[in-house]
């Protein structure tokens, strides 16, 4: 599986001057979302303890729906770096590939997110979570605007 952090791990050798800031935010929105990750089991065990099933649902929809605009938010910057640097075919397609397979995740987390709200009501819009764009494949050089 690809992810955002794998590909922006990648062009760390492209232009480390333009793109160490970018990189070390990478680095903060990684370590959130596997601290995030771990302590959920945590809060899913007790939910279920308590059974207060319907508080939980809102809630865990909530801090998810965060994480992943989060992560939509990073997946729009790489692309804004990836306008300003040079990037290899290999990058954009490889990018374009974990589009593919993101697009797949944010259709379903839209459906799931309709599904909770027949149950009890959010104030999660699906269409609040985007689907990103695909890189413009370009022989070896700055994709530009």
């Amino acid at each position: 599986r690809l992810s955002i952090f794998k590909l922006a791990s990648r062009l760390r050798n492209v232009n480390p001057k333009e793109l160490n800031e970018w990189q070390d935010a990478n680095n903060i929105l990684n370590r959130t979302i596997d601290n995030w990750l771990r302590g959920l089991v945590g809060r899913l065990k007790t939910d279920n303890k308590l059974r207060s099933y319907d508080s939980y649902l809102l809630a865990r929809l909530e801090e998810f729906w965060r994480i992943i605009y989060n992560y939509g938010e990073f997946i729009r910057k790489f692309t804004d770096v990836c306008n300003k640097v040079e990037i290899t075919e290999d990058i954009q397609r490889a990018f374009n590939k974990f589009i593919d397979e993101y697009k797949v995740f944010v259709t379903n987390f839209r459906n799931l997110i309709g599904q909770i709200n027949r149950i009890a009501k959010s104030d999660i819009n699906p269409d609040s979570v985007e689907i990103p764009r695909e890189l413009p494949i370009i022989d070896g050089g700055k994709l530009g605007d």
